[in-house]
């Protein structure tokens, strides 16, 4: 009885040390890949990004963060037809913070040629969200860069008063004439854009 109580002690002993270690199984694949993609992103190795991102969706079909990540890393690299379909599905698929909300509106003011009343209504919806939003992998991206494209949307389809009210809104001064709001637009935009 004593080796039996002798051994079952040991087995015990044996399993408790072997679950201490640095076990990644404990971490699912998804959020394995999903971090690796944000570190490459957020180190400027975008084609490597990608990759983590598609194969955290591979393990997570409907995975929204890695939608969200695919949407950032391929405006990142200038194409934002990609970029604003990986965004929506990123909304599609359930995500509800500013963050794809944020990037349709950015894709949208750079795409050929400018969806601006998509750009605006992504703002507004971003805004909504998170008043004070800062995107957490580039945190000089924030809510100053989502207001300049509403303002630079408005003055685009001639909406100068509201222009003006987001041109108030990032501490600038409302302007009479096109020329001086378009300048005032210029100069907050040097001053915020991130």
């Amino acid at each position: 009885m004593f080796i039996v109580k002798r051994l079952a002690l040991l087995l015990l002993l044996l399993l408790f040390v072997a679950g201490c270690g640095d076990d990644e199984s404990t971490t699912s694949p998804t959020t394995n890949h999903l971090s690796q993609g944000w570190s490459l992103y957020e180190s400027g190795d975008y084609a490597e990004a990608i990759t983590s991102f598609v194969a955290a969706l591979e393990s997570d079909p409907a995975n929204t963060s890695a939608f969200n990540g695919l949407g950032w890393t391929w405006t990142k690299i200038g194409n934002m037809e990609l970029g604003r379909d990986e965004f929506q599905r990123a909304i599609d698929n359930g995500m509800t913070t500013a963050d794809p909300y944020a990037g349709i509106a950015f894709a949208s003011m750079d795409i050929a040629p400018a969806d601006f009343n998509g750009a605006i209504s992504s703002a507004l919806a971003a805004l909504e969200i998170t008043s004070d939003w800062s995107f957490s992998h580039k945190t000089s991206i924030d809510w100053r860069d989502i207001r300049l494209v509403l303002a630079q949307s408005y003055f685009a389809i001639h909406n100068y008063d509201l222009a003006n009210e987001q041109v108030v809104a990032l501490d600038g001064t409302a302007q009479v004439s096109e020329a001086d709001l378009m300048q005032e637009i210029t100069r907050l935009n040097d001053l915020y854009a991130g």
